[in-house]
């Protein structure tokens, strides 16, 4: 009986040293811009900047090797307050697909507007290992 509990209680301690293995989200903010993060294979990288959609203007990823990170969905919002018009929030998520390394560069633009320089440009170098 002790040997079973033992093997038991072995497996228990293993299995919670093997959750902490596995890959770490990253929430990447706008005072990151410029820096690098590192991420293992499997990880959310979460982008959130400033912004406000009722302008007609959103962020939007640009330059991207998708063999190394790609979108995670599309991009969600959350306003700051109730009123209409109100700026807030915008959330890109991006899967680290495969080691490697690729830069995160996101432009804030008006998608219907061609020809016309980005409002804000924000970047991270993304090094998937």
């Amino acid at each position: 009986m002790k040997k079973l509990l033992g093997v038991v209680l072995m497996i228990f301690v293993m299995s919670l040293a093997l959750a902490g293995c596995g890959p770490k989200d990253v929430v990447v903010t706008q005072e990151m811009n410029g820096q690098k993060v590192t991420v293992k294979p499997g990880a959310e990288v979460t982008v959130e900047l400033p912004g406000n959609p009722t302008t007609g203007y959103t962020w939007e990823a640009t330059d991207l090797d998708v063999n190394v990170l790609k979108q995670a969905g599309e991009a969600e919002f959350k306003a700051e307050s109730d009123l209409l018009g109100a700026p807030g929030m915008i959330t890109l998520k991006f899967e680290a697909v495969a080691a490697g390394e690729t830069t995160l560069k996101l432009i804030y633009h008006r998608t219907f507007e061609e020809g016309v320089a980005p409002e804000s440009t924000f970047e991270v170098n993304v090094v998937v290992k």
